[in-house]
């Protein structure tokens, strides 16, 4: 999973009130829909890629789409879904 340096930089700010469940879960969407926008944008190009850089791409979409399940997980956690 990748690093996000946005949520590191925003719990560093000083001065910032806690934030919220619902900002929390926000962050989350937000974050699992970018990861799924790229997954889309490299399946739909990936029969293009040369062979050699295709199953990187593919891994690299596996991992994305893990990554925005693991966020839709999290989220559905803090609304107090299980």
């Amino acid at each position: 999973m990748y690093c996000r340096n946005e949520a590191f930089e925003i719990l560093q700010e000083e001065g910032r009130p806690m934030r919220s469940l619902s900002e929390l879960a926000e962050n989350y969407e937000r974050w699992a829909a970018q990861d799924e926008s790229i997954v889309t944008g490299i399946m739909n190009k990936v029969d293009g890629f040369p062979q050699e850089v295709r199953g990187e791409q593919l891994r690299h979409a596996s991992l994305l789409s893990a990554e925005a399940q693991s966020f839709r997980h999290g989220n559905r956690q803090t609304e107090g879904e299980k």
